[in-house]
């Protein structure tokens, strides 16, 4: 399990936590979302989804507040989007199928504790905090997600200390390597 502490200044940074996060995504694994009304889970979620598009792909993002999952297949991997915040129970959740979607999808869960205490093995729990424009993000990461968030901290370190500090990432399609 790794955690990491960070900060966001502004909108635009956790919409930037989020595309770098997404450059570690796979299918099979889970984004749990936490914090209170307006701390910017649905920001974070739908930056998240537009960084993992398709090139020359613009689709809308609604959220799921209503209709409780949305799926995004125009993204180069299957991404479903849940908001459970309507739910009252933990059975409800159950009927959702969000196992199902986890086995094809990468999982985006807005308040998790609706889920109950079973959470997906393999998670990253970011909970956001604070008020105005500052928050504080924690991210929680294990399995997969923890060796994740630390190459993600060490590149974002790299890149701080670098004349390229404020370069921005993103995925790389193909193979990269010498054989080519």
């Amino acid at each position: 399990m790794t955690t990491i502490e960070r900060q966001s200044r502004s909108q635009a940074e956790t919409e930037g936590l989020a595309a770098e996060l997404s450059l570690f995504a796979q299918a099979g694994t889970a984004i749990l979302l936490a914090g209170g009304l307006g701390a910017g889970k649905s920001t974070f979620a739908r930056a998240f989804i537009r960084a993992l598009a398709l090139p020359g792909r613009a689709f809308e993002i609604p959220s799921p507040t209503f209709t409780l999952i949305q799926t995004y297949d125009e993204t180069r991997i299957p991404v479903a989007h849940a908001d459970l915040y309507r739910l009252t129970s933990a059975s409800q959740a159950d009927e959702l199928g969000l196992e199902d979607l986890l086995s094809s999808h990468i999982l985006l869960v807005e308040w998790p504790e609706h889920l109950g205490l079973e959470a997906p093995a393999g998670n990253l729990r970011v909970t956001i905090g604070g008020h105005g424009t500052a928050r504080a993000v924690r991210l929680v990461g294990r399995g997969a997600w923890s060796r994740a968030l630390q190459r993600n901290d060490a590149i974002a370190r790299f890149i701080a200390a670098s004349p390229w500090r404020g370069a921005g990432r993103e995925f790389l399609e193909g193979d990269a390597s010498f054989r080519r």
